[in-house]
């Protein structure tokens, strides 16, 4: 359609409920909007029945959101952490992951609730819990002479909030953590929309002594764009490139290029996803810092991580009269 000196294209999605008579023209709306969201979830542009299944995914959608502030308002969630090792396989930053310890359903997978989290803005709050958190255990460890920082991802909507920034400043403030004792992980998607403000906050953390990753390294569209204008301190490799090697010649190559590059930027790197001997041994002979993975250990409790330096295993549990 022309309108005025526009042509304008507009492409449907299209959501189908039939009546039979026997409900309410409410429910008979519920139930071609359930439709309407499904096309839209399906990429747009088409058109979808509603049937059944449609209500009973939007029904466990809602029970776990509800179940998810809950968890937020009774503290149920819990901080695994999993170490980036040195070439020696000596611990020196520990990646908190969340977890959900729900009563009713167990331990939770973080894929199952952390896209609820995000699509509900629930992640917001989540993220300064997360954080506050990894300032009392940095502490904890630094109190028992272990000097490991810890590592905390920021999701995309973190960046939407007004001062993420000064909330993150001022945790560290009042857990009495000093920011060389965190650094931040940030997705490429968190940049998409990389405008004044995302570039105000991360100037901000790094001025306060914040290390800054670019996460998930070389799998976005932008990921030498962004490095040229942030000042990350260093990046990700991508599990997706570390599982080819050193069988596959493009992941070899890509691995190369990328630890190449990063040593002449001055970022350090760190190597996701290692799962054996022969992946480990590639990148150690071919210069990368650090590395992470479960073939040096699965995310555990900071009660339950066995670690070792210079050889020997490490205690990282609090004294009994701690």
């Amino acid at each position: 359609m022309r309108i005025g000196q526009y042509e304008c294209f507009v492409s449907p999605s299209i959501g189908i409920a039939v009546s039979d008579g026997r409900h309410s023209a409410t429910e008979l709306l519920k139930r071609v909007d359930l439709a309407l969201y499904a096309a839209k979830d399906a990429g747009r542009n088409r058109t979808v029945i509603y049937n059944e299944a449609l209500s009973d995914a939007a029904a466990s959608r809602r029970e776990l959101e509800q179940a998810l502030r809950r968890a937020l308002d009774h503290e149920e969630f819990v901080l695994h952490y999993q170490p980036q090792v040195n070439a020696q396989g000596e611990p020196e930053v520990m990646e908190a992951l969340l977890r959900w310890a729900s009563p009713d359903r167990g331990l939770v997978p973080p894929g199952v609730f952390i896209p609820v989290l995000e699509e509900s803005g629930m992640i917001i709050e989540a993220t300064r819990w997360v954080f506050r958190e990894a300032c009392r255990q940095a502490c904890r460890w630094h109190a028992m002479g272990h000097a490991l920082r810890i590592a905390v991802n920021l999701s995309p909507l973190d960046f939407r909030q007004a001062d993420l920034a000064g909330s993150l400043l001022a945790i560290l403030e009042e857990e009495g953590a000093s920011a060389s004792m965190l650094e931040l992980e940030v997705t490429e998607s968190a940049l998409l929309e990389a405008d004044e403000h995302v570039q105000q906050t991360l100037g901000r953390l790094k001025a306060a002594g914040l290390p800054l990753l670019l996460d998930d390294f070389g799998t976005g569209y932008a990921s030498l764009t962004y490095l040229q204008r942030f000042r990350f301190d260093g990046i990700k490799i991508d599990r997706e490139f570390v599982s080819g090697l050193p069988d596959s010649e493009q992941s070899v190559a890509l691995v190369r290029g990328i630890l190449t590059m990063a040593s002449h930027l001055g970022l350090h790197v760190v190597a996701e996803g290692v799962e054996n001997e022969r992946q480990a041994a590639f990148l150690r002979l071919n210069g990368c810092p650090s590395l992470q993975g479960f073939h040096y250990a699965r995310p555990q409790p900071a009660a339950q991580c066995r670690l070792q330096q210079n050889g020997r295993p490490i205690n990282l549990q609090l004294p009994l009269d701690g």
